[in-house]
């Protein structure tokens, strides 16, 4: 892992299955994430999705965890949901879109943005009524000043 570590990029997946063996639960979580980027950026969203789902595992188990992620837990959860919509998992992305949908109550403004992709993945799986009420609540949690898109 420290020999992995040293890499400037490209070996964030391998780096992440090492830190877990050796139960560096922080550097596992860090690496996760930046494996996810790396996926993405290739186009793989199955690995994506792999490797965001490794990173939410260990949200619970390392302190400080968005600092460690340069990221929330509503937003991995909407990175994963997205990663399996593109990977052809609608319903892990349903699954996923609904606990950042549930998690977003501090910030309505977030947890419209959680409720719309939620309504586009359930109008996509052919369940309309279940679609549009998500993203009705979407429009109820939009503030009205100051005016957005």
């Amino acid at each position: 892992a420290s020999l992995l570590a040293a890499e400037p990029e490209g070996v964030a997946a391998e780096l992440a299955h090492h830190c877990l063996a050796s139960n560096d639960l922080v550097g596992a979580l860090a690496a996760s994430v930046r494996a996810a980027e790396e996926a993405a950026a290739v186009l793989a969203p199955a690995e994506t999705l792999g490797h965001l789902t490794s990173a939410l595992k260990l949200w619970e188990r390392v302190p400080d965890p968005a600092s460690v992620a340069g990221s929330d837990h509503m937003e991995l959860m909407l990175r994963a949901a997205e990663a399996a919509n593109a990977a052809g998992d609608l319903e892990r992305a349903i699954a996923f879109a609904q606990d950042a949908a549930m998690t977003a109550t501090a910030d309505p403004a977030r947890g419209a943005r959680a409720y719309e992709r939620l309504g586009g993945y359930l109008i996509e799986a052919d369940r309309m009524h279940d679609g549009l009420r998500a993203r009705a609540r979407a429009v109820e949690l939009v503030p009205a000043q100051p005016p957005t898109s």
